[in-house]
């Protein structure tokens, strides 16, 4: 601790962290002791992640949710800090800004963040909110830039705790293949399967773990997401809070979608975002959770067995209509030879049906765009290209 400057103290935070050029950070931090100063002070829980185990989902509860928890003392600060009443709004306050999060480490950035913090923790402090909760799924790999954060909080007088999640290896590495190497196509090139896409994202959890638990010793928390029932309703049990609405989101796209999303992306060799696909969806009314799911086509239509208990059911019926077919000189209606079942389409068959569509629908498509390069008045060089290369006559005639 060094000695007070114009009524604030100056700590110290050096965190040991070598990055590829073996830099070591440390960071000054300048505190305001003289802040107003309660009897009861604001914990702060920090949900640091880890991804993939229902963070997501759980960032969703506490903000659709927001003014149930404040009524029973909980805010949900956000992401980013973005739901703090500074009123000064900086850039990197918003939920999708990751520049303190994922940028170089910069004491400026850090020292933003505290201010931000501290005052948002006086002020709650002040109207009786006893936790304050902040969740990002990234903190958990950036101890670097968070631990002085927490630190400049604990010397403020506030409890901080600190909670993740672990779920087993291959469960979350099935998991993130689905939201990192098809969904978000994070890497040039190729689309590539598990195994390739696996080398180059190692699962490390015991170094980002040990390094928290040596940093902050009981003050971090880790919860197993594989125990839980439910990982929202654990989550708002460690905070403090009542059972809430459940807010479910990013959760595990249907076989057909995950498919239709790898063929889509299969297509760039640069990165694509995840978004760019969920819009197509989106815009098509497919892959709603609500969407309706057939059965099998075979569990669809009737069976043999099935078509031979309704006979034996009408057989009163059946009776009555032949004796009348008979008095009418008809024959009888004959059960002896079964029905031959439903045939059924192939695959192929369905393939080839697809595929015409697909191609009726790119012809209409080049005819409107025919047409409106025409109708525009541009495009007059292209639109005869394209006539001259459907009609042979047409060309001989140029």
């Amino acid at each position: 601790m060094l000695p007070p400057e114009n009524g604030r103290k100056l700590i110290t935070c050096s965190i040991v962290r070598k990055n590829n050029n073996h830099q070591i950070y440390c960071l000054t931090i300048k505190i305001d002791e003289s802040a107003n100063v309660t009897d009861q002070k604001t914990t702060l829980i920090v949900h640091a992640g880890f991804g993939k185990t229902g963070t997501s989902s759980i960032q969703s509860t506490l903000r659709s949710n927001s003014t149930t928890l404040k009524k029973d003392g909980i805010k949900y600060l956000g992401r980013m800090l973005e739901n703090c009443d500074d009123p000064e709004a900086q850039g990197w306050r918003t939920s999708g800004n990751t520049t303190f999060l994922k940028g170089p480490v910069d004491e400026t950035s850090v020292t933003e963040v505290i201010q931000v913090l501290g005052d948002e923790l006086d002020r709650l402090s002040q109207d009786a909110i006893h936790t304050a909760v902040w969740s990002h799924e990234a903190i958990a790999g950036r101890l670097d830039r968070v631990l002085p954060v927490i630190q400049a909080m604990k010397a403020k007088g506030h409890d901080v705790k600190v909670v993740a999640y672990v779920r087993r290896h291959d469960s979350w590495a099935k998991s993130a293949y689905v939201q990192w190497g098809i969904k978000h196509k994070t890497y040039p090139g190729k689309l590539r399967n598990f195994a390739d896409w696996i080398t180059e994202r190692p699962i490390k959890f015991k170094t980002k773990i040990e390094s928290w638990s040596g940093a902050l010793g009981d003050g971090f928390h880790l919860r197993n997401y594989d125990a839980a029932d439910d990982v929202v309703l654990d989550f708002l049990s460690f905070i403090g809070a009542a059972p809430l609405p459940l807010d479910k989101t990013n959760t595990a796209p249907a076989p057909e979608v995950t498919a239709a999303w790898a063929v889509y992306n299969a297509q760039f060799r640069q990165r694509n975002s995840a978004r760019d696909f969920s819009l197509f969806v989106r815009d098509l009314g497919i892959g709603s959770a609500n969407e309706a799911k057939l059965p099998d086509l075979q569990d669809m239509f009737p069976s043999t067995s099935q078509l031979a208990d309704l006979v034996a059911g009408e057989k009163e019926d059946i009776a009555a209509v032949n004796a009348m077919l008979k008095a009418q000189g008809q024959p009888e209606l004959s059960f002896e030879k079964p029905l031959r079942e439903t045939p059924l389409a192939t695959s192929w068959e369905m393939d080839q049906m697809l595929l015409r569509m697909v191609f009726a629908l790119q012809r209409q498509v080049n005819e409107l765009q025919t047409k409106l390069e025409v109708q525009t008045g541009s495009g007059r060089i292209q639109a005869r290209e394209r006539r001259r290369a459907k009609s042979p006559e047409l060309a001989q005639k140029d």
